[in-house]
């Protein structure tokens, strides 16, 4: 994949399970990126998704969403972070999860319809992620549509929403 691959075309580095997960490792992803053209890498921004993230965060639920602590318990910082280096956050979609110790399935609510939610997760989550990480996402992606009862225009505005 290079810039002659596709000219205007501008790749992203995907999150894949190679690289550390959440906020740590920045330049190890930007490290594998840079040879290949790509000129973003994709962060996490999902919710508490597994039994270790369940655990490193003290018990927070498995679908809640991050606050300030748990933010910092599960991203690192990385020190002398280039200029060059920009990335997106992929938010949560809202993917079903087994949860212990029975193995139940939990799903993140999503409702964009509800605008104190929106203000939890775009106002207080992602920018918590930002301040943890040390510079702004250059694209966050937003993942519809997690309820029946969110519409196209809720998603829209609560993805637009400051």
């Amino acid at each position: 994949m290079t810039e002659a691959a596709m000219p205007g075309a501008d790749y992203i580095y995907p999150n894949v399970t190679e690289a550390a997960q959440r906020g740590g490792g920045f330049l190890e992803r930007w490290h594998l990126a840079e040879p290949l053209g790509c000129r973003y890498i994709e962060i996490p921004a999902d919710f508490i998704k597994n039994q270790t993230e369940v655990e490193r965060t003290g018990g927070q639920e498995i679908g809640s969403m991050l606050t300030r602590s748990s933010v910092e318990l599960l991203y690192e910082q990385d020190a002398a972070l280039p200029g060059t280096l920009r990335y997106l956050l992929h938010t949560e979609p809202a993917i079903p999860r087994r949860t212990p110790p029975h193995g139940r399935q939990a799903t993140a609510s999503l409702r964009w319809r509800d605008p104190g939610w929106v203000a939890g997760f775009g106002g207080d989550m992602l920018l918590e992620i930002e301040d943890v990480l040390g510079i702004p996402p250059e694209i966050i992606e937003i993942h519809p549509p997690g309820d029946r009862r969110n519409t196209h225009a809720d998603i829209v505005a609560g993805g637009c929403t400051p």
